[in-house]
């Protein structure tokens, strides 16, 4: 896990370099997992954007993200060289990048999103800044919307009493309200904020908690976990009422077996199980272990459905889970894999798909779908996978690649 101008719409041909090593990574990537993987590009790194690390939105064939680096310079921005950080279209079809927003940082603009973006029925987008805004020293992050035309508003700017620095992607519900998290309630605390901004901009903060990472799964109630706190402070599962505020604890972690420290938000399966990922705990008691794959139902009891083990299985997942109709899990993992990275002592990371049990009782089955290298296919996984409904995956690395800045990879299971 990591530490801590409203410009037209620009089409961006590929550069002739980018579509070499592009031809290149993907005759090796195929070679080498029988045609499951395929480099879609190499990011750059410049003013087209780059370090990606929120989960993809797929839309009518269009690949929606973010990227904390890249784009215009600012002496306050967080990305690579000082860059703000960008809001990116891919179009899978003609293989053609289109820049939405470039952000400018503070004063006047949020800066360096380390979420994704989500989509009301009107084709705007909406999402959230880790920094930038008005506040006193630029540094509290933003939410904000791009319109269809590609025209940015930042609805709220955090400044310190309201909460700091968003992290997990926000969450639309059916009424139009926004719900999102920020790392810190207020400036120097060590808890996080549950927050809401209605459809008007009015701001509630519903609830302070240790550690909200993930962004929130909504289903009449905003769930989540916290990487911390709970009965042995090894992180929870958590749903707030979204109209009154009211916290309740649905599981806390042990940091044993069970898991501990989950990182990631949660998906859920229509019957009121949700399943999620912790960073450590399975094979070893937090901070060492390579963490679990696990569900809890309606009832708050946890059940293990995977714990990564040795190489070539992934280690340490910090990204959420992605759910198909027929109950199979894919996700990715920060570390572990088959091959070292970039020649060091540690894996590059995984894609993995867990299939549930032919029969009630049964062990769920996990499959290796492909292990990163980092040096043509990237690696720093902490996005999820967005998921088409012929269950092709896409996703982003934040390292990595021919540029070191990141890469955009689809796979087919």
């Amino acid at each position: 896990m990591l530490a801590d101008m409203k410009l037209p719409i620009r089409t961006l041909g590929m550069p002739t370099r980018v579509a070499l090593v592009l031809a290149l990574g993907i005759a090796l990537a195929r070679s080498m997992q029988a045609q499951t993987f395929q480099l879609l590009l190499a990011i750059p790194g410049d003013e087209n954007g780059g370090t990606p690390y929120g989960i993809l939105l797929l839309h009518d064939g269009k690949l929606y993200g973010t990227t904390f680096s890249g784009g215009v310079k600012n002496i306050d921005c967080l990305g690579l060289n000082g860059t703000c950080g960008t809001v990116f279209e891919w179009d899978l079809a003609s293989g053609q990048e289109t820049v939405l927003h470039t952000f400018l940082g503070s004063p006047s603009d949020g800066s360096n999103p380390y979420a994704g973006v989500v989509r009301d029925s009107a084709g705007d987008f909406y999402g959230a800044t880790y920094s930038g805004g008005t506040d006193i020293d630029g540094n509290d992050g933003t939410v904000f919307r791009i319109d269809s035309a590609g025209a940015e508003t930042v609805l709220h700017s955090f400044i310190g009493t309201d909460g700091e620095n968003p992290w997990g992607a926000v969450a639309l519900d059916f009424g139009g309200n926004l719900l999102g998290t920020t790392l810190r309630s207020s400036r120097g605390s060590e808890n996080g904020n549950i927050f809401k901004l209605d459809n008007s901009n009015n701001f509630t903060r519903l609830h302070e908690l240790p550690g909200p990472y993930g962004a929130l799964h909504l289903n009449n109630y905003a769930y989540c976990t916290t990487i911390g706190g709970g009965a042995s402070s090894a992180g929870t599962v958590f749903r707030v009422n979204i109209a009154n505020g009211k916290m309740t604890i649905l599981y806390s972690f042990t940091g044993g077996s069970d898991g501990g420290n989950p990182v990631a938000g949660l998906v859920g399966d229509g019957a009121g199980n949700l399943y999620g990922t912790t960073s450590c705990g399975g094979n070893g008691h937090c901070p060492n272990g390579n963490g679990v794959v696990f569900m809890l139902n309606a009832a708050s009891r946890e059940t293990v459905l995977h714990t990564f083990g040795s190489a070539p299985d992934g280690a340490n997942p910090q990204a959420p889970l992605v759910r198909d109709s027929n109950g199979n899990l894919f996700g990715t993992t920060l570390g572990g894999g088959g091959a070292l990275c970039n020649g060091g002592t540690t894996g590059c990371g995984t894609v993995f798909e867990l299939t549930p049990p032919a029969a009630p009782g049964g062990l769920w089955t996990e499959t290796v779908l492909h292990n990163f290298t980092g040096a043509v296919d990237g690696w720093l996984l902490l996005a999820g996978l967005a998921l088409a409904s012929d269950g092709h995956l896409f996703g982003v690395a934040a390292s990595g690649g021919a540029y070191d800045t990141g890469t955009l990879f689809e796979i087919t299971p």
